[in-house]
């Protein structure tokens, strides 16, 4: 039973990666889905299996959050080199949405089955299974939304990046907080912890759309800016001549 359950555990995590790559190549590049295939796939697995191995020291710990990180945004890396910032920054927006899809699965599971956290984020067992398969088939749904949504959207425009990326490393620091508290109470989650981590997913939903629209609007801004003066230069430029 222990190997099925670390071939659960090898393939969720393999599953995480592959899909911070459809999640990142969304916001980097505007690529197709079918692009960088092989290297993809590849990434993943050699990411997976160095996961695996850190696992077997401690299934949940802050360790564990720090390493997943590092992989992830070494991942998009190697992947988009030559945007190695953006690529960080989507990776720990994407380590956001991990965190936010396992916290609604774990504490909708606590609540349910009236057992603690800790029995699932720290122990091989059938509730863990559960968890890991429905929470990432709800990234995977959450991922694939989003790619289809926003692959054909410009870039974010500078500065709502950076705010973006600031209120997302507060949001990973309180849901990784209380997500640790949540384990070392040895609690059994309410309803209340379920609605945060869902309200924290729509939060960070509308924040994406809200930076599209407002680099649209921009943009927008600016084109309109640009046809004006070429408008007055014209303009001028017909005055000129009429003299």
């Amino acid at each position: 039973m222990s190997r099925i359950y670390w071939i659960a555990e090898y393939g969720a995590t393999f599953a995480e990666f592959f899909l911070s790559t459809i999640f990142c190549s969304t916001f980097i590049e505007k690529t197709n889905l079918n692009q960088k295939l092989y290297r993809r796939v590849f990434a993943s697995i050699i990411a997976a299996v160095f996961i695996l191995i850190t696992n077997h020291v401690e299934l949940y710990s802050p360790i564990t959050a720090i390493v997943g990180f590092v992989s992830i945004a070494l991942m998009q890396i190697f992947l988009y080199p030559e945007h190695k910032i953006k690529a960080a920054v989507w990776s720990l927006i994407y380590l956001l949405l991990i965190a936010m899809t396992d916290g609604i699965i774990v504490s909708t599971l606590s609540y349910a089955f009236h057992i603690p956290t800790a029995d699932i984020y720290e122990e091989m067992s059938l509730y863990r299974l559960v968890a890991l398969a429905a929470s990432k088939i709800f990234l995977m749904f959450l991922t694939v939304i989003l790619n289809k949504l926003l692959a054909k959207k410009g870039a974010i425009q500078k500065k709502y990046f950076i705010i973006l990326f600031a209120i997302t490393a507060v949001m990973l620091v309180l849901t990784v907080t209380v997500t640790f508290i949540d384990i070392q109470n040895e609690s059994v989650n309410s309803y209340v912890s379920t609605l945060f981590f869902f309200m924290m997913l729509i939060l960070i939903i509308v924040i994406f759309f809200g930076a599209f629209k407002l680099t649209t609007h921009y943009e927008a801004q600016q084109q309109l800016k640009l046809t004006t003066l070429k408008n007055e230069m014209l303009e001028q430029c017909i005055s000129n001549m009429n003299d």
